[in-house]
């Protein structure tokens, strides 16, 4: 992340908390829990300057979601170029190969390792089976 992308990154966080903050200080026209929430802006305030706080945080909401929008696709347009997969080329050598057999090999050789450890168990069972049934 280069110096751009983390300013952008701090200050569209910023911008987001400070929606959050003006949608939860605007009173509701419901006034169920948004009033709740803001307090009662026309009781602290008095009727006509928690309209006016109102009229302010509804202008302050609108430029900070136009601003949270820009910001999100200058972050978007100075995103860098990534490789897509399938274009990065294995180097020529032989070595990739070999390992890819080695480890085929070794997967073979621990799937006998196990088959041989289960008939091995098969056979403790049954011995085990055979003398408590004597």
């Amino acid at each position: 992340m280069n110096a751009i992308q983390t300013v952008l990154a701090v200050l569209l966080i910023i911008c987001a908390v400070g929606v959050i903050l003006a949608i939860l200080g605007q009173s509701a026209k419901s006034k169920r829990l948004g009033g709740a929430i803001s307090g009662g802006a026309e009781t602290f305030l008095g009727k006509e300057k928690g309209k006016k706080a109102d009229i302010i945080l509804n202008k302050v909401t609108t430029v900070l979601v136009i601003i949270l929008a820009i910001l999100t696709i200058a972050i978007y347009v100075f995103q860098p170029e990534k490789d897509t997969v399938g274009t990065t080329s294995l180097p020529s050598n032989t070595s990739t190969t070999t390992s890819t057999e080695a480890s085929t090999e070794e997967s073979t050789e621990a799937s006998e390792t196990v088959s041989e450890a289960t008939s091995e168990a098969d056979e403790s069972v049954e011995e085990v089976s055979e003398t408590s049934a004597d």
